[in-house]
Parts: C-alpha cells; structure tokens; sequence
C-alpha cells in the first residue's frame, strides 16, 4: 500500500492525547455523498436556509462586486453554486468558475454536468486539500472566493482567523470574500440536527473507520465505534467523536506502526461552532477583510466582504 499524506495524518491524530482526526477524513467519495444525504434531512437546517439566502442575496452580490472569477472552496455536488454563477451571468460579468474540493471523484463528475448547464462558461475544478494550502493561481479579477455551509465553523478560532487570513491572500487585496456561518439558535434545534432521526449524520463519522482502514491499511470495525454529538454551551460549538465500545490495538501496516485505543476512549472528529454576526465580523475584520453587508434569517448568516489593500 503506497503511503499517503492523509495516512500521516491518520497515524498522527491517532498517536495523540487526546486522539483527534482533522475533519477531512469525513470526505472520501462515500463521506461526500453520505453528506449530500444530510444536507437533505428533515433536521439538518443549514442547507436550505443558507440556499434560500443565497436566492434572496445572490444578484445583490453580483451587482456589488461585479464578479468576474467565482471560486468556490468544498464546491461538493455544485448545487449552490449554480444561484451565484446565474447572478453573475445574468449580470453580464462572469466569466470564470472554480469549484475546489478535496473529493476529485465528485468534483470531475459534477463540474462536467455544471458545463453541460453552461457550455460558454470556463469552469476549472480544482482537486486541493484548501484547509492545508489554499493555493488557487492567478484570477481574473473581480474574484469572489465562497466558503459556503458553515464550514468556517469547523475550524478553531485561532484556525479560523488565519484561515480567513489566508483566504484573502489567495483572492487577493480589493477582491471579496463570502462566508456562510451557522448561527447561534435554540440548542434543541442543533443538537438534532447532528442526531438526526434516520442516522445518517452517525453513518457519514462512522465512516471515519472505512477511511482509516483504506488509508492506513487497519482492520477496524464501525462495530467498535459509537457517535458521540455533544454540544459544547461555553464555546457554542458541537463536538462530533467516536468513542470505542472496547480496548483496540491497531496495526496500521501502510504506516508500518501501531496504536491503541482504550475502551471509552474518545476520538474527536469535527467541531461545529455557532456564531453571532457581530462575531462574524469582528473575525474577518481582524483577518484582514471589511464587511460589506450580512444576508440572515436568524439561522444562518451570509457574509460579504472585500479584502483590505
């Protein structure tokens, strides 16, 4: 088995105390779509709520930065990105879209039906692990660079400041960036959506095990493994684990090492912080970036801001 960047990671997270992973290991082919499937439950508010803002918001985005160059990080199946890029071509100004994600296999597939859509339109997919380089090239400018579905709130907030940092760079100085965060709400609402009722949210981190074993060459069972959603109310964020049912020794051939894993013990997976909009702004303003204007319903918030010279 050829050794892989990601099984460093895998041996590393696993080799810590406390045991954490980084939440790109959700996001093989399955975890992708096992995702795309969540974003259609019931419980699982993010998704629509930040499309309807989008609906709502997109020509105002695409009249305020006159968008030449859409670049869009997690792009996932694309179907987001398809209120923006009818914005900027109903504006008569955009001319190029890249969509950027870690899951090629899902990227390759959904930028071809994208083309398809918009045979006059240059998409360029990507495939980057952006959490770990966000290098992007040379845009035509304007650029709008979208990190969409919350996923800044995955990030710690050290992380995050340089994250957003970093985006801005990659966009660069009079350019804009637009983030959508998850809101601080009643917690009954967000606990059930990372617990919801069809257990698909368990299914996409228990795929973890699926991932490790493919990586590393490991011999786990999703058996061994129990979904662990808590909520943490002093950072207002979830907390997603797998915790093991029983005392584990794991051979990890690819990475030719060994760890273990107690009974109890937990692995954490992914963080999903809740914010306020005056939080959102403060970040970015310390990042390096001016908020031009904030979409809400009071779920979900869209933020546009253009990157400070």
């Amino acid at each position: 088995m050829a050794h892989t960047a990601l099984a460093d990671v895998i041996e590393r997270g696993l080799s810590s105390v406390p045991k954490s992973l980084p939440p790109r290991v959700l996001y093989d082919e399955r975890g992708s779509r096992l995702f795309e499937q969540i974003t259609t439950l019931p419980e699982y508010y993010p998704t629509e709520a930040e499309r309807a803002l989008l609906t709502s918001s997109a020509a105002q985005i695409a009249d305020a930065t006159g968008m030449r160059t859409l670049v869009e990080l997690g792009a996932g199946v694309l179907d987001k990105s398809r209120i923006l890029i009818d914005a900027g071509l109903a504006g008569g100004t955009l001319d190029h879209y890249v969509p950027v994600d870690i899951s090629v296999e899902v990227l390759e597939q959904s930028a071809r039906e994208l083309q398809l859509r918009y045979p006059s339109l240059s998409i360029g997919p990507r495939e980057a692990d952006f959490m770990e380089e966000l290098a992007i090239g040379d845009l035509t400018s304007p650029v709008v660079l979208s990190f969409l579905g919350g996923t800044i709130g995955n990030l710690f907030p050290i992380e995050r400041i340089d994250f957003l940092r970093r985006m801005g760079h990659a966009a660069g100085p009079g350019n804009y960036l637009l983030v959508g965060t998850d809101l601080v709400k009643d917690i009954d609402r967000i606990i059930d959506a990372y617990f919801d009722s069809q257990g698909i949210t368990e299914a996409f981190l228990l795929n973890v095990v699926q991932v490790i074993n493919d990586e590393c060459g490991a011999s786990l069972c999703t058996e061994d493994f129990d979904y662990v959603p808590l909520w943490d109310a002093r950072e207002a964020r979830m907390d997603l684990r797998l915790r093991a049912r029983r005392d584990l020794d794991i051979d990890l051939p690819g990475s030719r090492s060994r760890c273990r894993i107690a009974a109890q013990e937990e692995i954490r997976i992914e963080v999903s912080s809740k914010f306020t909009l005056e939080q959102v702004r403060t970040e970015l303003q310390v990042a390096g970036s001016t908020v031009l204007d904030q979409y809400s319903d009071g779920d979900f918030a869209l933020t546009l801001a253009v990157v400070d010279s």
